[in-house]
């Protein structure tokens, strides 16, 4: 029999079922075995005290790329803004001519994995640029590597698809020798060329991976798809689109296009109404929002129809985003923004969106997201107040404390 560990704390919480107090939970070295209030036979018990025990958040959209960065870029200009300074500063980025293993692009990745896990992530959705650094990302951190395409013109599409086919099937590979899983990323609407978007939708289905794409992130995107001339039709021009060719897709019949691939993540979708609500809920099983709290209120969106998504059965995670758009990459530091903005949602709804929400909209349920027989041993404790009699998860919401990693037989 593999050796066990069977700790006990104040506090269990499964995620997916009610807290447990005075709980014990027991793991080998590749699963949790249990989860009770009983103590197991013939276990020894090392005691945790005031502790609250929870599993690993789930970041389910971030960048990685930008964990360099010691404040966001500017945002006053608006959002087109915003997106110029990030193409300069990419531009300035791969201008450094080092070799990709020692190029800032691999080391802010390196920085952005070591903060993840200092905040309790355990599994992470990453967009990865081009080259698509693969190999920063395995430093104990499991993840899904969205590798993200950009492209307006459509002369680039076939030579676009083309580097990323490769990249993908290089990738692909490594299957099963590394915690790292592989998916495609379609920028955005207003960033691609149909036939570059219809492309990544063609690949992601053959390959059988899943996608993520950036869509309804603001009013002006959404005014821009409906015809108008703004930010966004300047900046495509900047790029040698002209207005009158520029493509404006209808936002319906992208969601039915993502749908079609195995799973799909609609990053932010801030802007998105009740019939789109309703077209996801009907696909919830391959379509997930994916929220992102502290940048949506950087940006200075309206409130964030999170309570009507919810209600119409949208499936809902969470995410980071990036240094770009916020100042660090502590996952329950949204949960904590959601507590204070949404006061009417239950503290364990919350805690699910961070969590097990997460893990199933990666495609990772069976591993990550819950305290439960078979789910990963990597764990994560809060300590709380001596004899804690309230809700353990709206304390965990409402407080300032911090988690530490549990780290049984020497894990990450």
């Amino acid at each position: 029999m593999e050796p066990r560990l069977t700790f006990q704390a104040r506090w269990i919480l499964p995620v997916t079922g009610p807290p447990i107090a005075d709980g014990f939970i027991t793991v080998n070295n590749r699963e949790i075995v249990e989860v009770t209030k009983s103590r197991p036979a013939g276990q020894t018990v090392q005691s945790l005290g005031n502790r609250i025990v929870l599993p690993r958040f789930v970041n389910a959209h971030t960048h990685l790329e930008f964990s360099s960065l010691k404040s966001p870029f500017a945002a006053e200009g608006g959002f087109p803004s915003w997106v110029r300074e990030v193409i300069k500063w990419r531009q300035q980025r791969d201008a450094s001519g080092l070799p990709e293993e020692l190029s800032p692009h691999a080391a802010a990745i390196a920085d952005g994995v070591s903060e993840s896990l200092s905040h309790g992530v355990g599994l992470l959705g990453e967009i990865a640029t081009s080259p698509w650094p693969i190999g920063s990302y395995q430093r104990g951190l499991p993840s899904v590597v969205f590798l993200e395409q950009l492209g307006i013109l459509t002369g680039q599409a076939a030579e676009r698809l083309s580097a990323v086919a490769g990249r993908l099937g290089e990738i692909r590979k490594l299957d099963g020798k590394s915690d790292i899983q592989v998916g495609l990323s379609p920028h955005a609407p207003y960033s691609l060329s149909q036939s570059l978007f219809e492309g990544m939708i063609e690949l992601g289905c053959r390959e059988q991976v899943p996608l993520a794409m950036h869509l309804a992130e603001t009013r002006e995107e959404i005014e821009w798809l409906a015809g108008a001339v703004n930010g966004f039709s300047s900046l495509q021009e900047r790029l040698g689109l002209p207005n009158q060719q520029q493509w404006r897709p209808d936002l319906r019949w992208l969601l039915e296009q993502l749908a079609l691939a195995p799973r799909a993540l609609i990053i932010h979708g801030n802007y998105l109404s009740r019939p789109h609500w309703q077209q996801l809920a009907r696909n919830r099983e391959r379509l997930s929002v994916v929220y992102c709290p502290r940048t949506h209120h950087y940006f200075g969106h309206p409130r964030y129809p999170l309570v009507e998504m919810l209600a119409e059965g949208v499936h809902v995670a969470i995410g980071t985003d990036s240094r770009a758009s916020n100042p660090d990459l502590d996952v329950l530091g949204e949960l904590r923004l959601i507590r204070r903005v949404f006061p009417e949602l239950k503290p364990e709804e919350i805690l699910r969106l961070g969590t097990v929400n997460g893990s199933e909209a990666l495609g990772q349920a069976g591993r990550w997201g819950q305290l439960a027989c078979g789910m990963s041993p990597a764990l994560l404790c809060v300590e709380c107040p001596p004899g804690l009699d309230l809700d353990p998860t709206a304390w965990l919401l409402d407080s300032d404390a911090k988690v530490e990693r549990l780290n049984p037989f020497g894990m990450k």
